[in-house]
């Protein structure tokens, strides 16, 4: 099937799966074996692409695996997909990245970090980034915020590179 045929059969998907269905008994198609079979697709495509260094794949990844989209749930790994695309400078990485360190999903918690990645991802404009981090600001001191914010401002981008499975 052409890259444009897919597109246009997952536009119209799209549109059926958010309408509602009147009598979903009578409904004779069963959507979920066709949202797992299309989370395994985007799954083996993103894999490729995050594996060469594709921040945007890694994101696309790191969601998968914490919200158990063709993948167990395991928020370790979710977050390890997360930093290599945060620190390439992937806003929604970052933004999701510092979420996680605030209750310490996959990562142990901390609330400098957290403020760090938040703080990031606030200034490359990620809705509500800021206001998480200034609310995660009221659990560090006057001084962690000062150096929470030196961090960030001295951060830089890391440049893309490949990675081997298991690294």
């Amino acid at each position: 099937m052409g890259i444009q045929l897919q597109r246009a059969v997952a536009a119209l998907l799209g549109v059926m799966l958010a309408g509602s269905v009147a009598n979903a008994e009578t409904w004779p198609f069963d959507f979920s074996e066709l949202r797992s079979q299309h989370y395994a697709q985007v799954y083996r495509a993103q894999i490729q692409a995050a594996y060469q260094g594709n921040a945007a794949a890694q994101y696309e990844i790191g969601v998968m695996y914490q919200t158990s989209r063709a993948v167990p749930q395991d928020f370790v790994e979710a977050a390890r997909w997360y930093r290599r695309a945060a620190e390439q400078g992937h806003a929604r990485a970052q933004y999701r990245l510092g979420s996680m360190y605030v209750i310490g999903q996959g990562v142990p918690e901390s609330f400098f970090k957290a403020y760090v990645w938040l703080n990031l991802a606030a200034s490359h404009g990620v809705p509500r980034a800021a206001e998480y981090r200034d609310t995660v600001g009221y659990s560090l001191t006057a001084r962690q915020i000062t150096e929470a914010q030196r961090a960030a401002r001295i951060w830089r981008p890391k440049p893309p590179h490949p990675i081997r499975p298991g690294e």
